[in-house]
C-alpha cells in the first residue's frame, strides 16, 4: 500500500514539474510586489488578448458596403 501511494505522489509531482509553465516575470512581479501582495501586481498588457488582435496580420481586407 505504501508503495502505490509512494509512486502515486512521485508521478504527481514529477507531472506537475513537466507541465507547469514557468514566467519568470510573473515570480519576479510577485517578489517585487511582497508575497502578502501589499501593492497589486502590475498589469502585463503583452499578454493581452487586445494586444494579440493588434499585432494579428491581416491577410485580405474586403469591403462590405462602400455607403
Amino acid at each position: 500500500m505504501n508503495r502505490i501511494l509512494l509512486s502515486t505522489l512521485l508521478l504527481f509531482c514529477i507531472s506537475n514539474i513537466i507541465l507547469a509553465q514557468v514566467d519568470e516575470k510573473l515570480r519576479e512581479d510577485i517578489r517585487n510586489t511582497g508575497y502578502l501582495h501589499n501593492s497589486p501586481l502590475p498589469l502585463d498588457y503583452s499578454k493581452s488578448f487586445e494586444t494579440f488582435g493588434l499585432e494579428k496580420k491581416v491577410g485580405q481586407t474586403i469591403l462590405f458596403s462602400d455607403m
